[in-house]
């Protein structure tokens, strides 16, 4: 058993340490872990299959989101016409909202 365990692990480290193996790692790990070809009959398929290239850098959601133009609208969006009864009551509302502090049930 520990001959066997011994070899498995030098195969293994074969494969990894090989130049060929830096390029695709995931196909080197698959050679190792889950065939029984040879060390150098996996370094060999591993040549053969040449450097793959890796796919472009994935743009992050933050970054997209960052890039996007966006409006805010605040909460004077919408405001009502000056002198009216409903003007007065936002004003009020305000007023309160600064001394007390802003309430839930007050939108």
């Amino acid at each position: 058993m520990k001959k066997g365990r011994r070899a498995e692990r030098q195969r293994c480290t074969r494969i990894f340490s090989s130049p060929y193996a830096t390029g695709c790692p995931d196909m080197a790990a698959h050679l190792a872990f889950n065939t029984p070809l040879s060390s150098a009959a996996a370094i060999h398929t591993l040549k053969m299959m040449g450097v793959l290239q890796s796919p472009a850098t994935r743009v992050s959601l933050d970054s997209r989101m960052r890039a996007e133009q966006q409006v805010r609208i605040g909460a004077d969006g919408h405001q009502p016409v000056s002198g009216s009864a409903s003007a007065i009551a936002t004003k009020m509302k305000q007023l309160y909202n600064v001394t007390k502090g802003k309430k839930s049930w007050m939108r």
